[in-house]
């Protein structure tokens, strides 16, 4: 029985065969090559073949060029027979359009995420194990193990016709049957307000509207200040070169922080609470610039008024 496996294209591939009788051969497939193991009658029952550490099979075949089960084709979505795959960087999640929120087959533990900003979870499977990856099979997403045996967590029940699921701008992942879009299974982390507009790279100014999401920032022209929503825990922190934090409303695992149109400056939870605000409400709509002497200010647009400011000027 001789497993004849051709690679992919520009890279080595290892090749693991097992038989029977602890049968064992390692091979390493260059480039546009091919590689035959010869088993001996005494392991020629029970062939398995795996490559880069996944089960692709037994008996004597040929791959396609990838070896891996098939990636997300689209980057916001799953096709059937496409899967996400663990540890693999551009197979293992799939993003809603507007890259707000990422399901993610985890490369730590095997859990199915959902998550806002890639740091906040909405959703999990709640599933710790072995999964290789998560495949999407008529119309049903499973986990599955390095023998491709499904494992631990499933969307049943499966459509048995083709489907499609999707990460959408609203934050709820849904797969859609592909002949009439019929939800077949969702998520129900829906509905997401729509995330503000951001302020460009290197802006100073959060404008009336703007908002910082997780990881958001603005910097002091002489690039000494920053202001920065932290991704890991919500809170809004004023910097002073990178390490020595001049003020902060602490930690609150909000979504965003925005400039209001009535001059009050708020941060929100994407589901819509506030969780904090500067309580400025009526007095007008302003700017919030972050200076070179440290201060962080709220004008107010029309006569350029102290709306409020966090006073660290000097520090």
């Amino acid at each position: 029985m001789s497993p004849s496996p051709t690679p992919a294209n520009g890279i080595a591939t290892p090749v693991d065969v097992y038989g029977a009788n602890d049968f064992a051969q390692h091979v390493s497939l260059q480039p546009g090559g091919t590689a035959t193991v010869t088993v001996p009658p005494s392991g020629s029952s029970a062939i398995s073949v795996y490559v880069q550490g996944f089960y692709l099979g037994h008996g004597a075949f040929v791959w396609p060029a990838g070896c891996l089960p098939a990636g997300p084709a689209e980057s916001d979505r799953l096709h059937d027979g496409e899967s996400l795959v663990r540890g693999q960087a551009g197979k293992d999640r799939i993003t809603s359009p507007d890259g707000r929120f990422s399901l993610v087959l985890q490369a730590l533990d095997g859990n199915v995420v959902l998550y806002e900003y890639g740091k906040r979870p909405l959703w999990s499977s709640g599933i710790h194990n072995s999964a290789a990856w998560a495949s999407l099979d008529a119309g049903m997403l499973s986990l599955r193990d390095n023998l491709n045996v499904p494992i631990g967590w499933n969307t049943f029940p499966s459509a048995n016709a083709p489907a499609t699921l999707v990460v959408q701008n609203d934050g709820n992942a849904v797969v859609y049957r592909d002949s009439d879009h019929a939800v077949l299974w969702a998520t129900n982390t829906c509905c997401h307000a729509p995330a503000p507009p951001s302020p460009a790279p290197g802006a100073h100014q959060l404008k009336v509207g703007q908002a910082l999401p997780l990881g958001g920032q603005i910097t002091s022209p002489n690039g000494v200040y920053r202001l920065v929503l932290q991704d890991f825990d919500g809170n809004l922190v004023l910097y002073k070169n990178g390490t020595k934090a001049l003020w902060a409303f602490g930690p609150r695992f909000d979504s965003y922080f925005k400039n209001q149109t009535d001059g009050n400056l708020v941060a929100y939870l994407s589901e819509g609470p506030a969780v904090w605000a500067s309580n400025t409400s009526g007095k007008g709509a302003g700017t919030l610039v972050l200076q070179d002497d440290g201060n962080l200010v709220l004008y107010r647009n029309s006569d350029h008024g102290v709306i409020w400011a966090t006073n660290t000027y000097g520090k």
